[in-house]
């Protein structure tokens, strides 16, 4: 069974560029949330996507915090913990991209579904416990590992020309 990767989804730069898709799922997480203090907001994040990621609080702290100045969050201390949730603004900006948020969180999930499906996660571990065990691939195998990385460049790009 083939999956078919749609390109129809029409994103405005902002959303594309990582940083800035962030934030809308940090949007989005919150939405879905209603009120949510960081560790909430993470295990939301996590949950977007079929993958064992939680985003650092290095990237989301400070993200929580942009949004904050950009008036599209509030918080709140309660306890020990500081509560966000998104303002009228904040609420009017995610239903305004809602549709692409959501859009751009199916494809990214497509996309990861096709990683896996090819065998991608398990090459980049193969590679990683090579590197971990400080083994060396000798010239020849990357050599004949890039001629088929090519191959499959060239049938990928031969569907997109069609």
């Amino acid at each position: 069974m083939a999956i078919k990767i749609h390109n129809e989804l029409d994103v405005s730069k902002e959303i594309i560029n990582l940083k800035g898709l962030f934030k809308y799922l940090v949007l989005y997480s919150i939405s879905i949330l209603g009120k949510a203090h960081g560790y909430e907001i993470k295990k939301e994040l996590s949950k977007l996507f079929n993958l064992n990621y939680i985003p650092s609080n290095g990237i989301l702290y400070p993200t929580l915090h942009e949004l904050e100045k950009e008036g599209l969050l509030k918080s709140h201390i309660n306890g020990r913990k500081k509560i966000y949730e998104l303002t009228e603004k904040g609420l009017m900006v995610f239903h305004e991209n809602e549709y692409n948020i959501r859009r751009t969180i199916e494809k990214i999930n497509i996309l990861i579904d096709v990683f896996n499906e090819i065998g991608i996660y398990r090459l980049i571990s193969v590679v990683k416990d090579l590197w971990i065990k400080d083994i060396d691939v000798p010239r020849s195998i990357i050599h004949q590992i890039k001629v088929k990385v090519d191959e499959i460049i060239d049938l990928l790009q031969k569907i997109e020309r069609s």
